[in-house]
C-alpha cells in the first residue's frame, strides 16, 4: 500500500472510531506509527486526537512484535521535540503519554520526560508545549 493510500485508509477508520483495527493494521504496516503522527497535524480536531489515542493502541501491538521497533519509535517522538529535528512536533508529548499509558511498564524510562519538558523548555517553545505536557502527565 502506497503512503498516500495509507494515510487515506487510516484517516477513513479514526474518522469512523475504528482505532483498534488501526492499531491492528500497525502490526503489518510499520508505516502506521509514522502515518499517525502525520495525522496529527490534520485539520480535523477529531482525526488529531484520534491519531494520538491510536498511536497509543498501535504502540502495544508493535511492541508485541517488535520491541525494538516499539522503542525506537518513542526515541523518535522524543527527537522530534527538539530543534534537532528541523521541526518541531508539537503534539510529541500527547504521543508520548499515549504510549506510555498503554505500555507502563515497557516505557516506565520515558514517562517523567513530560516532567522534564515542563522544567527545561525555554519560554518560547514553552508555550507550545505546556497544554500537550500537561495533558500528558
Amino acid at each position: 500500500m502506497s503512503l498516500r493510500a495509507l494515510k487515506k485508509t487510516v484517516r477513513k477508520m479514526l474518522l469512523d472510531g475504528k482505532l483498534e483495527e488501526v492499531a491492528e493494521l500497525s502490526r503489518d504496516q510499520q508505516k502506521v506509527l509514522g502515518t499517525l503522527i502525520t495525522l496529527t497535524f490534520d485539520t480535523e480536531v477529531l482525526v488529531v486526537w484520534r491519531a494520538v489515542e491510536a498511536m497509543g493502541l498501535s504502540i502495544r501491538e508493535v511492541a508485541r512484535v517488535d520491541r525494538s521497533q516499539a522503542k525506537e519509535h518513542m526515541r523518535r517522538l522524543y527527537w522530534l521535540i527538539t530543534e534537532e529535528a528541523g521541526a518541531v512536533f508539537w503534539r510529541a508529548p500527547e504521543c508520548m503519554a499515549e504510549c506510555c499509558a498503554s505500555e507502563p511498564e515497557f516505557f516506565k524510562t520515558h514517562i517523567p520526560i513530560a516532567f522534564h519538558l515542563l522544567e527545561t523548555l525555554e519560554e518560547e517553545d514553552l508555550e507550545h508545549f505546556r497544554p500537550g505536557a500537561i495533558w500528558a502527565i
